[in-house]
């Protein structure tokens, strides 16, 4: 059974999907998370909470890295890559990049 509590997840006891010897040794486990999103989010939203920051640090000069994780099917490829009508948070990054790093005279867009 997986409990969500103050922006924590925990697993507890056996699950008809984890097995109990598994479920045993994890028992109890805390996942510490930063935000969690609705299905529905959208990209933008998600690019702003999550990955701006590091992006910006980026360009500073710290390292930083977003990494999709999660089921096959969930959605990661999508999220990271969008499509033309909802880009996707390495568009969101790469518009950041060039808006930072570009003098003023040589952007181009709206």
């Amino acid at each position: 059974i997986w409990r969500v509590s103050d922006g924590q997840l925990w697993v507890e006891g056996g699950t008809p999907d984890i097995p109990k010897s598994v479920s045993d040794r994890v028992k109890g486990v805390q996942f510490g998370f930063d935000h969690t999103f609705e299905g529905d989010a959208a990209t933008s939203d998600v690019y702003k909470k999550v990955a701006k920051g590091i992006v910006h640090d980026a360009i500073r000069g710290i390292n930083g890295c977003v990494l999709a994780y999660g089921q096959t099917g969930a959605g990661k490829t999508y999220s990271m890559s969008g499509d033309a009508s909802h880009p996707g948070i390495i568009s969101w990054a790469v518009h950041d990049v060039f808006n930072k790093v570009l003098p003023i005279d040589e952007r181009s867009g709206p």
